[in-house]
């Protein structure tokens, strides 16, 4: 640091009442831990948010399981009711319908702010329908074949059911891929941060400290300083010897210092008339 600045760092110190030299010493440690606080809150509400997306992406795939598994029973339900004609296989069937397009609604609005996610949830929707369209021709086809009524072989809608199936299988696989993905950037996004936060911690903690032991030594030294030469006066004084001038400044000490020196000053200007006064009274 160049003298000049070096010296008007010192006078601006100098200056310094001793309650806001007393401040910049707690304030180094008191400001890092701030900014430790404000570091952990940003901290907090980013796991949040990961805790977030990651209920998201297990919503995601818990609403394609149950398309899935939708999908499967009335797999199950047309392919059961064309082999016996037995009623009961069409259960599943009932219950499986509302629940593709419920879950076909709930995936859309989870997946609303991804285009990519949006255009395979359209495929999957219509492969979804195609299916739905296959099964009910199924079973009309077997209501008919049981009831006697002349109809066409089902076997090749079962074959394009399957097709369709294995379709749906593979944009299923694909649609929980993307958001795997996706929680798995997310993830490690995360744990860049917590590294990050680990040396924002430790090097505020570091500052901390070595911030607060040098604005203490600072503040010790500069008032012991001050006061040995406030003592190295009173001693040049109490020796006649003539006391130097103290520094200009504006703080308590400096108050201190030229109500000493002005003390001084009189006291030695009274001494002097003293030894005038005995010199005449001697002569």
């Amino acid at each position: 640091m160049p003298v000049s600045m070096r010296e008007a760092a010192e006078r601006r110190w100098r200056n310094l009442p001793l309650r806001y030299k007393g401040l910049a010493v707690i304030a180094i440690p008191v400001v890092c831990v701030l900014l430790e606080v404000a570091w952990l809150a940003h901290l907090h509400r980013a796991e949040e948010e990961a805790a977030s997306w990651t209920l998201h992406t297990q919503r995601v795939q818990l609403e394609a399981d149950r398309l899935l598994a939708a999908l499967v029973d009335v797999e199950t339900g047309d392919r059961g009711y064309a082999i016996t004609g037995d009623p009961i296989f069409l259960e599943p069937y009932r219950r499986a319908v509302p629940i593709v397009a419920a879950t076909i609604k709930n995936l859309r609005q989870l997946t609303a702010d991804n285009p990519g996610q949006q255009q395979r949830l359209q495929e999957m929707d219509q492969l979804a329908q195609r299916k739905l369209q296959i099964a009910a021709g199924v079973i009309a086809g077997t209501r008919a074949r049981f009831s006697q009524q002349p109809i066409a072989p089902q076997l090749p809608a079962v074959v394009e059911g399957k097709r369709v199936m294995d379709a749906e299988r593979q944009h299923l696989a694909e649609f929980i891929g993307t958001e795997n993905d996706l929680l798995a950037v997310r993830s490690s996004a995360m744990q860049q941060q917590w590294r990050r936060s680990n040396w924002v911690l430790w090097g505020s903690a570091l500052i901390s400290i070595i911030g607060g032991i040098l604005a203490v030594l600072l503040f010790s030294h500069s008032i012991t300083r001050r006061l040995v030469e406030i003592a190295a006066r009173g001693a040049r004084f109490a020796a006649g010897l003539p006391a130097e001038a103290p520094a200009a400044g504006h703080d308590e000490i400096s108050h201190l210092e030229h109500q000493l020196y002005n003390a001084y000053e009189l006291v030695a200007a009274r001494t002097g008339e003293l030894q005038l006064t005995e010199i005449s009274l001697r002569q």
